[in-house]
């Protein structure tokens, strides 16, 4: 049966969200259209998290409404419509003793009635699942026995399982290794393109998800803004969102070594290569300690974000970049 096509898969009108008398999102109001790739950026607590659980319904607003593919979220019928990836869930249950073909076969489940059993077609699909998430070959192993960026390529072939149209991630790159992240990418760039899925995801690595999407929604408990990323990436908006202590420096060298920068043309360098930023030796271990993720303060990459949560730079690292 061919799927009717919407203009927006998600449309949230005045939406507002709190736990207790603390307001998590204030008058939310934005509309995705049908097809999208959006990253959802913000500052801690800004309700990027929460807002997916609403787009879920895990959660319900405390005032206004959320629709899916124009169905009020709560009275969602096909509710496989939306595949879900949540956070850290590839760190989590390790140890739990199943394979990989059973973790993607539990995502056909919400399609299943009840006591039903999978037919030919489920079989099929799951195996598209694993195919498409080019974890195949990994069917047999056990989810424990797999690195960060298969595990996490396994929970994404699970939420592909239901034959989803959207599909929603959560921070998908915690405990994820920069290798992988690269992979991951584009393996979420051929399920919107060529799959035509409905992609949205939280990140707070700003400078490649900018390079990757089509359109960024920019939340601190509020709509701060809505649109490409280019027209984004701007200092009096990305102060509205993060705050004034925030240092943006643009530089050449890129997330991924070696290359060019879609949006402005330039060539990148490895991020260890020779960018004037590296010319302190306490800021280039700052960066080391970053990218092993000992330290969340320090980033060497096409964008900066510094904030000077304790002290000041020039306190923590050394010269101030």
């Amino acid at each position: 049966m061919p799927v009717t096509k919407m203009p927006f898969a998600i449309e949230v009108d005045t939406v507002t969200y709190k736990y207790g008398s603390n307001i998590v999102l204030d008058q939310l109001s934005c509309k995705i259209k049908d097809g999208s790739y959006v990253g959802i950026i913000g500052p801690n607590g800004g309700g990027k998290t929460t807002l997916l659980k609403l787009m879920l319904g895990l959660v319900k607003p405390t005032t206004g409404n959320i629709k899916v593919y124009n169905q009020p979220v709560d009275q969602l019928t096909e509710k496989y419509t939306i595949g879900y990836v949540p956070q850290r869930i590839s760190q989590e249950h390790l140890q739990f003793p199943a394979t990989v073909y059973e973790i993607v076969a539990s995502g056909i489940t919400p399609k299943l009635k009840l006591f039903a059993k999978m037919d030919e077609n489920d079989r099929k699909q799951i195996k598209r699942a694993l195919m498409t998430a080019d974890i195949w070959k990994q069917r047999d192993t056990l989810i424990g026995e797999l690195s960060g960026g298969q595990r996490q390529r396994a929970f994404v072939a699970r939420a592909l399982a239901g034959n989803p149209r959207l599909l929603l991630l959560d921070e998908p790159f915690t405990g994820v290794d920069i290798a992988s992240q690269r992979q991951f990418y584009e393996l979420l760039k051929k399920l919107n393109k060529d799959h035509g899925l409905t992609i949205i995801f939280v990140s707070h690595d700003l400078d490649v998800i900018s390079q990757e999407v089509t359109e960024l929604l920019c939340l601190n408990k509020r709509l701060v803004c809505q649109g490409s990323p280019d027209s984004i990436i701007e200092n009096n908006i990305i102060e509205n969102l993060y705050g004034k202590k925030i240092t943006h420096l643009r530089e050449s060298s890129g997330f991924y070594g070696g290359r060019s920068n879609k949006r402005s043309g330039a060539s990148d360098r490895h991020v260890f290569g020779s960018s004037p930023l590296l010319s302190n030796r306490r800021h280039s271990i700052a960066c080391l300690a970053y990218w092993c993720g000992l330290c969340p303060y320090a980033r060497c990459s096409s964008y900066i974000w510094r904030v000077n949560c304790v002290g000041s730079s020039r306190d923590r690292y050394g010269k101030t970049a």
